[in-house]
């Protein structure tokens, strides 16, 4: 298998922010409810910066009420909820799901299955950066970006959904000049 320079580039950066200690200290577990309300439940909100919550929803239309189960089951309230692959079926509906939050969606061009959505609490100012958003071309890639400002410290938030069954090459690719 032969490497080309793009690719290599991009192995390099991800080898270099593997090294770094901040990537090293993220956790990709799963927990149940229960799981999460032991380990995280009694965290005060003055030791966390930013609370960011993701969800492949696979329809947000299909699945909300499992989501609002879900969050009410859980003792923290997140400052930031990600779904991906929110569909686009009655999505103007989910609006005012979340009584707290603001809803921004990037829905597909050409089917109802995928899209991103971020839900952000009233507190936080969110500005969204469509510079920074993926090209569309044939990539079937839905993303949103926004900076994101909570008790004076800035982030910048991004959901992205990828389609399944395509070339990984020009996603990768895309990937490949966006993190250079």
């Amino acid at each position: 298998m032969t490497v080309d320079f793009q690719e290599k580039k991009f192995l390099s950066y991800v080898e270099s922010i593997s090294n770094n200690d901040l990537y090293n200290e993220l956790n990709f577990n799963s927990f149940t409810d229960e799981e999460f309300n032991n380990k995280f439940g009694n965290m005060s909100a003055k030791n966390v910066n930013l609370s960011i919550y993701h969800l492949n929803i696979r329809s947000l239309n299909a699945n909300a009420d499992k989501l609002l189960l879900l969050l009410s089951s859980l003792q923290t309230t997140f400052d930031i909820i990600c779904l991906s692959e929110i569909w686009s079926c009655n999505i103007t509906f989910y609006n005012n799901i979340l009584q707290d939050y603001k809803f921004s969606y990037a829905l597909p061009p050409s089917s109802k299955a995928g899209g991103v959505g971020i839900f952000f609490h009233k507190n936080l100012k969110a500005t969204q950066i469509n510079e920074l958003e993926f090209p569309a071309n044939d990539h079937r890639v839905e993303n949103l970006w926004f900076n994101v400002e909570k008790n004076r410290n800035k982030y910048i938030i991004g959901a992205l959904y990828r389609h399944p069954r395509q070339s990984i090459t020009p996603f990768k690719n895309i990937l490949i000049i966006w993190c250079a």
